[in-house]
């Protein structure tokens, strides 16, 4: 009987010692799967999210060309003549900056007319070429007490003209260029140039549409 009183006792002994160890591993375990979760969430979130944009499907609408019309006597009373056309297919929530690296590169690929160009578009040029010395036209405290919105268009009313009188005839280019790909809404073309479009051209954009990726 004492043998058997000794057993039970070791028994009873070691159960809380195993269960201990149970609870342990099963800490850690919880640890590990919240650092994890933390790693994914804080530290990876951003580009996740950047891969899963991405990779949803959207629809974009194109438009296609108007058909032929013939009268009772089949013969052609509209028809379409083929020109080349340069268009821009933002994807979702692109930045400006984006589409002023868009609009640099395609300076360099096609001519465009830079005549028409607003003051607000020569700054909003200069604001992006220029975002540390733009910041300093705003005192702390109006940086505290407006919002983004609000705090760009103060910042934009403040740039200097003399800021914005002698820009290049390139930089005038980009700015018209940007001027047109502002007006583009996510997932939809918009016509950048459709007038004297050359085979040359067409061919440049076509074949640096890699360096182009929202086109």
């Amino acid at each position: 009987m004492g043998k058997k009183n000794k057993r039970r006792k070791l028994k009873r002994e070691r159960l809380p010692f195993r269960l201990n160890i149970l609870f342990f591993v099963m800490f850690i375990m919880f640890s590990a799967l919240v650092l994890q979760l933390g790693v994914v969430q804080i530290l990876k979130g951003e580009s996740f999210q950047e891969e899963i944009d991405r990779t949803i499907r959207d629809t974009t609408k194109v438009p296609v060309p108007r058909g032929e019309v013939y009268d009772s006597n089949h013969r052609v009373v509209v028809t379409n003549k083929p020109l080349y056309a340069i268009t821009y297919t933002p994807a979702k929530r692109v930045q400006a900056k984006n589409r002023l690296t868009v609009a640099k590169k395609l300076a360099q690929l096609i001519s465009f007319d830079s005549k028409g160009i607003s003051e607000r578009n020569k700054k909003e040029y200069w604001y992006l070429e220029n975002k540390k010395e733009a910041v300093k036209l705003l005192s702390t405290e109006e940086k505290k007490e407006l919002d983004d919105t609000e705090e760009y268009n103060l910042i934009l009313e403040r740039i200097p003209k003399d800021k914005i009188s002698d820009f290049t005839k390139n930089e005038q280019k980009i700015i018209a260029i940007k001027r047109e790909l502002d007006k583009a809404y996510a997932l939809t073309p918009q016509i950048v140039k459709n007038e004297g479009v050359t085979s040359e051209e067409y061919a440049m954009v076509s074949e640096h549409l890699s360096e182009l990726p929202e086109h």
